[in-house]
């Protein structure tokens, strides 16, 4: 194990940049941009940049797919949930003890932080044990952290943090309250009237609102004392004042800030914040499964077919305003050598939806994340690239120059590991045009190797040599109906249009009919 830092995301290599991950150009199209920020929420923990980085290294992706199963366990979670709230208070304690100006509030703080650290590690070496983790990462690190509570250094400052807590917390001293005067004063068995107010007043409470009641008070009180320490400054002088009744005491405390300024070890702070990209995403997907949809370990190949059984939009799922229960679910096979996969249909028939849905299985499969599916198998990729088309474009040119342009890229970049996702390319010129270079490129594709998917209303580009077809699918009783499937079909717009036209009574024969019936 790296001696420095072992990270719960990528083991001992641990790359240089991936926190600065710029967001890359296909995630506005399969809006995994909203994906993401749900995750993330407030993203305290700057998860942004690591839920945008593709992962190539396949024991990096098994590392992770094994803590998530992990995580599937209560006693894991709670452990770590127990240990992200712990380290999270440290962590404020820290930087309430950095921004206070009395030195005796700053030293008591940084005491506070550092006595809850040892704690909280100790906490969670002894949940953490091999009963209970089996993936190499959690694994690795229970290890880390019973090697850490074991070392001389850890349990000097453990036991330094502890007498010297105990010592404070019988420290006694009077406050006297005169007008506007506060004085600071030996103890000398005056009777404690904060207790007697709490005492009086306790009476008044009803007996089945009283756990709630301490329990809320306490949240309260932890939420708030950080910030009470350092914005009062009568508190200020109070400690102060207490400091110079007991400089000895005072003086000890002093020495332990000198003596331990950075107590928090390297592998136990990353661990703190990486492991909120698995308990975040984790949410997510207890959320999923609260909701009746189907999560799961993706299988991952080295062979490029696909498999994937009713998957759905992630973007869809999770956003809040819509019926999760009636969400779509659709699925595609692929073996190794079907790469070129063009879909039609109906307009507003699903087949957007469904080629993002694919785009962000394989993004999140290639994270080393659980999908949304019933079962998925895939390649993880090198690298996605999307064309959708864009309502603005960032220059004077042209729609049809901005889809070249942003088409030599792709066509200049894809591999043979690549997935590329394109929505009706070429919209902008005429059909004749849009054809021939719709051939153009998707030809340009294939000799690459590389997976695409194309959305077209383009027939002639679903009979290119090696194609596979899908349809999105409209209730045969009433064609007007879509129903959001997508299915390997062979691809025929005309047959819409005449499920249509016999609706609607617009067939030739309806047609005739009608007149020669109107000229009798």
């Amino acid at each position: 194990m790296n001696a420095a830092r072992y990270s719960i995301l990528f083991g001992n290599s641990r790359p240089a940049g991936v926190d600065d991950t710029p967001q890359p150009a296909y995630f506005t199209d399969l809006r995994l941009d909203h994906v993401v920020a749900a995750i993330v929420g407030d993203d305290r923990f700057r998860l942004t940049a690591l839920f945008r980085s593709l992962v190539h290294d396949p024991d990096v992706l098994t590392l992770r797919q094994d803590v998530f199963s992990d995580l599937a366990r209560e006693s894991v979670r709670a452990a770590l949930d127990s240990f992200s709230d712990a380290m999270g208070t440290v962590h404020n304690w820290v930087r309430a003890s950095n921004n206070l100006r009395a030195p005796a509030q700053r030293d008591r703080w940084h005491l506070n932080a550092a006595a809850r650290y040892c704690a909280t590690v100790r906490e969670l070496a002894s949940r953490l044990d091999d009963d209970a983790v089996s993936s190499e990462g959690l694994r690795t690190i229970a290890g880390h952290l019973r090697n850490h509570v074991a070392s001389s250094d850890f349990t000097e400052l453990e036991e330094h943090a502890t007498s010297l807590e105990a010592r404070l917390e019988q420290l006694q001293y009077a406050v006297f309250v005169r007008g506007d005067k506060v004085t600071v004063g030996a103890y000398d068995g005056e009777p404690d009237y904060g207790k007697q107010v709490v005492e009086l007043f306790s009476r008044f409470r009803q007996d089945h609102h009283a756990a709630e009641l301490e329990k809320r008070e306490h949240e309260i009180e932890r939420r708030h004392r950080v910030q009470e320490a350092g914005g009062d400054p009568v508190r200020e002088r109070i400690v102060s004042l207490v400091a110079e009744l007991h400089p000895g005491l005072f003086g000890e405390l002093a020495t332990f800030r000198l003596q331990y300024p950075n107590f928090l070890d390297p592998t136990v702070s990353l661990f703190y914040r990486e492991v909120h990209f698995y308990l975040r995403y984790h949410d997510v997907i207890r959320r999923l499964e609260d909701d009746g949809l189907p999560v799961t370990r993706p299988v991952l190949t080295d062979s490029p077919g696909l498999h994937a059984e009713e998957v759905y939009d992630l973007a869809l799922a999770l956003r809040s305003d819509d019926d999760t229960a009636s969400l779509v679910r659709n699925g595609l096979t692929l073996e190794p050598s079907e790469r070129r996969v063009v879909i039609t249909g109906p307009n507003q028939g699903g087949k957007t939806t469904f080629s993002r849905t694919i785009g962000q299985i394989y993004h999140l499969g290639g994270l080393g994340c659980p999908v949304p599916g019933s079962h998925v198998e895939l390649q993880p990729p090198d690298d996605i690239f999307t064309h959708f088309e864009r309502q603005e474009i960032g220059h004077t040119a042209g729609k049809l120059e901005d889809d070249l342009l942003r088409l030599r890229t792709i066509l200049d970049t894809a591999t043979k590991q690549s997935v590329v996702i394109l929505n009706e390319i070429f919209a902008s010129t005429t059909t004749a045009d849009a054809v021939e270079l719709g051939r153009s490129v998707l030809d340009r594709l294939a000799e690459s190797g590389a997976l695409y998917l194309c959305v077209t209303f383009l027939d002639e580009l679903a009979h290119l040599p090696e194609t596979v077809t899908m349809v999105a699918q409209v209730d045969p009783e009433d064609p007007s109906r879509r129903t959001f499937q997508v299915t390997r079909a062979e691809a025929d717009g005309r047959a819409y249009a005449a499920a249509l036209a016999v609706k609607h009574g617009l067939t030739y024969d309806a047609i005739t009919a009608r007149i020669q019936g109107a000229q009798r």
